[in-house]
């Protein structure tokens, strides 16, 4: 195996394992700004690690045209997706509470 295929089934392994087990759960709390960034700043991180760089511009890049969201992004979208599926079982129970 080549260092390249070694660095992307370990990326893989990475973005598909580890980065979920951060996000599980986190749309359900209020997180400070603090918390927000330092979850970009994981990914940022790992990105640099990963291109092994720390020119920011090439790993914003990078995100952009391997269409990879940071974890700020994500959450908000998880968290609109969480409050929407509460109001709808919210919905749900008050229309069987009242028949």
């Amino acid at each position: 195996m080549t260092d390249s295929e070694i660095l992307q089934t370990d990326s893989n392994i990475r973005i598909s394992k580890c980065l979920p087990i951060l996000l599980y759960g986190l749309e359900c709390f209020s997180l400070n700004v603090s918390d927000i960034k330092w979850l970009d700043f994981a990914v940022t991180r790992f990105l640099m690690k990963l291109f092994k760089s720390s020119n920011i511009n090439l790993i914003n890049d990078s995100r952009y045209y391997f269409n990879f969201e940071l974890r700020s992004e994500l959450l908000m979208k998880r968290k609109d997706k969480f409050i929407e599926n509460f109001m709808a079982s919210q919905s749900l129970l008050d229309y069987f509470a009242v028949q």
